[in-house]
């Protein structure tokens, strides 16, 4: 069996401190050429409003390679957006792995959705075969379909978050043993959250909170009626910052969560 990259034990007072989480928040901003190779995922993000799912197979490709080069030892980078076939490939590995996880949720969604959409459409069937008009069973069956779109719904909220919170190790155990089916290795990366489940904690409030700053910067922009046109504009560099600040940031708890595992002789 592969083993995980070799990374000396980390001291994590220093991990945990606020010189390095300054460092991490700073460095899609930094290094040789970062504006071109910022504005380029940017650009990326935008197109994909227009062009669904295409344009982020590169982008996820570009997240890994940034998780890759910190869990091998260096510090977050923007690497050159030089070898698109490598970023596709890595893309639709990391995006093949995202679906599986988040699966279960997307699945009971649209079980809810099918349902709420039949609920709607009998109404209509229903009052043209009989030629009458059906309030109650209209309203009934509005209530229903509402009813079952909210409970499926949270169901589905439910398993998204279960598949969300263990995605990031996946993937980040996927950029270590370069192997797709390693994600699915539950058994080879639990003991690498077991041993770092505080800077993993840590980490999903450091991203939790840039999402919210993020949500509310867009929602501030949405309602206001002279600047609602630049959205777009803002939403796509602030996602693909979020997007690199989380990934250099749950590399750096999966190299020392390694690290930690490998000390105490688990993996």
């Amino acid at each position: 069996m592969a083993c995980c990259p070799q990374i000396r034990r980390p001291e994590m007072s220093q991990s945990l401190g606020v010189a390095p989480l300054q460092a991490l928040f700073r460095f899609p901003f930094e290094g040789s050429g970062w504006r071109n190779r910022f504005l380029v995922g940017s650009a990326l993000i935008l197109a994909s409003f227009f062009i669904p799912i295409l344009p982020l197979i590169p982008v996820c490709g570009y997240v890994l390679q940034v998780m890759r080069s910190v869990i091998h030892g260096e510090e977050p980078t923007l690497p050159p957006w030089d070898d698109w076939g490598r970023l596709g490939a890595d893309g639709l590995r990391g995006a093949a792995v995202g679906l599986v996880f988040l699966l279960p949720g997307t699945v009971v969604y649209l079980i809810g959705l099918a349902v709420y959409l039949g609920c709607i459409l009998v109404v209509p069937v229903l009052m043209g075969a009989t030629g009458r008009s059906l309030v109650l069973e209209g309203s009934l069956l509005t209530l229903v379909a509402v009813g079952t779109l909210m409970f499926f719904t949270c169901v589905a909220l439910l398993l998204w978050l279960l598949g969300a919170v263990p995605l990031p190790v996946a993937a980040a155990h996927l950029v270590a043993r370069d192997r797709v089916a390693a994600a699915f290795h539950v058994r080879e990366w639990w003991p690498v959250v077991r041993a770092n489940k505080l800077g993993l904690l840590i980490d999903w409030v450091i991203v939790a909170g840039l999402w919210t700053v993020v949500y509310l910067a867009c929602a501030i922009l949405a309602y206001t009626a002279i600047l609602c046109w630049l959205l777009p504009f803002v939403t796509a560099p602030a996602l693909f910052y979020l997007a690199l600040v989380g990934a250099a940031k749950f590399a750096q708890s999966y190299r020392e969560g390694a690290a930690l595992a490998a000390a105490e002789g688990e993996v």
